[in-house]
């Protein structure tokens, strides 16, 4: 018996799906099935019973699952007694969840480049979800971090987890201008109702923290919102005076950003993003912390 079958368990107990609890352990459904079958072999005993309806477990695979529920407390306080004073020595995993919009910061690059150059014993597996997802995944297990963007108003959400706030992003506006967004040089995120095109910076839909603020000021109403338009398009917009471009800009980066076509302003300072990574775990989070400081 390993703690994994017993993992495995209450994964298809919680979600009543052996499909689903392989998606959300984020492995093989063969390997779940197959680890359920030696565990059914060791027990000797039928655990799980597939149904129409999905996996079930049976009475004696209900009766285990409450033991391994015990044995996985324990388990975990265990690990985080043990395991951070040998964690230089022995191997670890870390389920790295991102959400696209991280799939190209410079941070996440240079972080899976030190832990598996510098520090071998991480062995880093990198998940994309969206930001719901990853949050949802960071509480189910302990050996994960996520990283997303995320608005100061929704931090609260992200009750029992460390957070690690990594660099700030504001809302910024590009128009021109004669763009009736502009009143004596003061932006505001209603005016953008009198546009006709909003183009959100070169970001895909799904996953992009910019739709909280279409969603919350209902500009789908008002504009045509679109994504990933190329940038002779938006230009020749922005030029005509048809629409405006919103993006996000780290603190780093508005010093040094300029624009041709037009005027770029910065929204109210309450409209802004943080960059942030989040995990359950003291050891994930401190091993995280220590790569961070070595990494600037």
């Amino acid at each position: 018996m390993r703690i994994e079958q017993l993992n495995y368990l209450l994964a298809i107990q919680k979600s009543k799906s052996m499909t689903a609890a392989a998606e959300n352990l984020h492995i093989a459904q063969q390997s779940i099935s197959v680890a359920i079958k030696q565990l059914e072999e060791e027990v000797g005993t039928q655990l799980v019973e597939r149904t129409p309806k999905g996996s079930v477990l049976t009475p004696a695979g209900k009766e285990i699952a409450q033991y391994a529920t015990e044995i996985m407390r324990r388990w975990d306080i265990i690990i985080k007694k043990y395991h951070s004073a040998s964690i230089g020595k022995q191997k670890m995993d870390i389920s790295l969840f991102l959400s696209p919009i991280f799939s190209i910061n410079p941070l996440v690059a240079n972080f899976i480049s030190y832990c598996t150059k510098e520090n071998p014993q991480l062995d880093i597996n990198i998940n994309y979800c969206s930001n719901d997802e990853i949050t949802e995944l960071i509480r189910k297990t302990n050996n994960s971090i996520g990283m997303f963007m995320l608005r100061e108003n929704r931090l609260k959400n992200l009750s029992n987890c460390h957070k690690i706030i990594m660099d700030t992003h504001y809302v910024t506006i590009w128009c021109s201008q004669n763009s009736p967004v502009l009143n004596n040089g003061k932006f505001s995120l209603k005016k953008l109702r009198d546009q006709k095109i909003i183009c959100i910076g070169r970001n895909n839909k799904n996953d992009n923290p910019l739709v909280e603020i279409i969603d919350e000021y209902e500009l789908a109403k008002y504009n045509h919102v679109t994504y990933n338009m190329p940038n002779t398009i938006i230009e020749e917009y922005i030029k005509n005076g048809y629409g405006v471009v919103l993006g996000l800009y780290s603190k780093s980066n508005i010093a040094h950003s300029s624009t041709n076509i037009g005027i770029k302003l910065f929204a109210e300072e309450k409209i802004k993003f943080y960059s942030i990574a989040i995990t359950t775990s003291d050891i994930i989070y401190n091993t995280f912390i220590n790569i961070l400081k070595k990494l600037q």
